[in-house]
């Protein structure tokens, strides 16, 4: 039972339909080692961890009943078309159509930048299931208000690489401040995200799937020059989704120290956090200040870092999200 905010569009749309492709399939790839697993010095297998599971029933946590509505059907129009694909292998096919029917795709809103909405989405994620085994911390937001199209032009003459990969030229608003009086950008990429895990702990603690993980995205934009540790809420920030993704990052490696060796109150044994960044994938994050044209050129810019050898372009959300898939699906002795 998985939780993906976000799930509506961009990465988080890319986050679902990858967990379905996976699922569906007896021995997914995405669960299997990296080349580099030979290296890793984590010993055998836990004894506690567990087979994957044959069924998945997925959270879609969105602001927008409509858009999740619309993304769930896209979904199973994705995973059908899958199906199909798969004639030629009866075995793979069998088994995909029985996961299909015990798919079970929900939908809950979910306004990160609020309080209440976050404790009256874990109200009903509490009362509905009896457990939580993964959540995806991917929604995220930006308070940009333009680019600066000499600073593109220039990044984009000198070092055009970083420009399609880590961008310094999005221009980007201080001091807006959420319902809740806090650092918007902050509420709704970080605390947000902390306040439902933590009020979700006795839901991930009862996952019979152990341990439960969840799952922080971060982005190739977590820029620890970018935070100051004095501003934690990134009100003065004038980068404040770059702090927002690394503050996610320290959050993170301490809720997972935390978890790992039981030394906080906070810490669970059954629950395990994990940062995953997509790399660069199309995104409509910046669409409405570039338009239609623009838009198609930054495209065609990320499949030429591609093509030139970048490992940080998958471009596809679907590709994107397989560090997430990943480290929600492989054998904690394989991470």
């Amino acid at each position: 039972i998985a939780i993906v905010t976000g799930a509506n569009s961009g990465l988080g749309f890319g986050i679902c339909e990858r967990l379905l492709l996976q699922l569906s399939q007896p021995v997914p790839s995405d669960s299997t080692p990296q080349a580099f697993a030979h290296l890793l010095d984590t010993g055998a297998p836990s004894s506690h961890e567990q087979p994957l599971p044959t069924g998945l029933t997925l959270i879609l946590a969105c602001r927008s009943r409509e858009r999740a509505l619309e993304a769930r059907s896209h979904l199973l129009v994705l995973l059908e078309a899958e199906l199909l694909r798969r004639r030629r292998n009866s075995e793979q096919e069998e088994y995909g159509r029985k996961f299909l029917e015990s798919l079970v795709l929900d939908f809950i809103p979910l306004d990160l930048s609020s309080v209440d909405g976050v404790f009256a989405f874990c109200d009903t994620v509490n009362k509905t299931y009896p457990y939580i085994s993964h959540i995806f911390c991917n929604a995220g937001t930006g308070s940009f208000g333009g680019i600066d199209w000499i600073g593109a032009i220039v990044q984009m003459c000198t070092h055009p690489l970083d420009a399609v990969t880590s961008p310094t030229f999005k221009i980007q608003h201080s001091g807006v401040m959420s319902q809740d009086d806090l650092g918007w950008v902050w509420q709704c990429n970080v605390f947000g995200h902390y306040l439902m895990v933590r009020t979700l702990k006795k839901s991930l603690e009862a996952s019979p799937i152990r341990p439960s993980r969840v799952l922080w995205i971060s982005s190739h934009q977590a820029l620890a020059e970018t935070y100051d540790p004095e501003d934690w809420q990134l009100i003065k920030a004038s980068q404040s989704y770059e702090a927002s993704k690394y503050q996610t990052e320290l959050l993170a490696l301490a809720l997972n120290h935390a978890t790992a060796t039981g030394t906080l109150s906070t810490g669970s044994s059954s629950t395990r956090h994990f940062i995953a960044a997509p790399g660069i994938v199309v995104s409509s994050m910046f669409y409405q200040w570039i338009g239609p044209i623009m838009h198609v050129l930054f495209i065609l810019t990320l499949y030429i870092a591609r093509l030139c050898g970048s490992e940080d372009h998958p471009v596809k959300a679907v590709k994107g999200a397989v560090s997430a898939t990943h480290a929600a699906l492989a054998p904690l002795s394989l991470l």
